[in-house]
Order: C-alpha cells, then structure tokens, then sequence
C-alpha cells in the first residue's frame, strides 16, 4: 500500500478512486473492535463510534509522520493535499 493511497477519513476511504482491499479491511477492523468492546450496541452505533475512532487514529498518525518528516527535513515544506472536505 503507499502512503497516498489511504487517507484518515472514513468517508474518502471508500470512494471508488481508493477502493482497493486495505480501504475495506481497516474499516470493518475498526468495526470489530468497537463491537468487542461495546457488544450490546446496534449495527449503527458501532459504525458511527468505529468511524470516530478511525479518523482520530488516522489523523493523529497523520499528524504523527508530518512532524516526524518535517524534523528530518526542517527547510521542507510538508502538507496534506487531496482531501475532500465534507
């Protein structure tokens, strides 16, 4: 997978230019640990939590390898672009 192919949000994840395996795949893993935790919830419950959890994690990764980039390149200039915003 390369590192512009995925993006921290639920929604950009599953838009047909990112469809691919991994898109899938992390989102239904982000489902199935909200479930063990919270067994009694409803379908809509899991997903609404899963999809908060998935892009604080993608996020806070996200910022994570920018500082870290921009450490080791401190004359760079370093950015996240192709985002939709909804």
């Amino acid at each position: 997978m390369q590192f512009e192919s995925w993006v921290p949000i639920w929604a950009d994840d599953e838009t047909p230019a990112s469809i691919d395996w991994h898109s899938a795949r992390f989102q239904n893993y982000s489902m199935e640990l909200v479930q063990k935790a919270h067994p009694t919830w409803t379908a809509a419950q899991v997903q609404k939590q899963a999809k908060t959890e998935f892009e604080a994690a993608g996020t806070a990764m996200f910022v994570a390898a920018l500082n870290h980039a921009s450490a080791m390149r401190p004359k760079a200039l370093w950015g996240f672009y192709g985002a939709r915003r909804h």
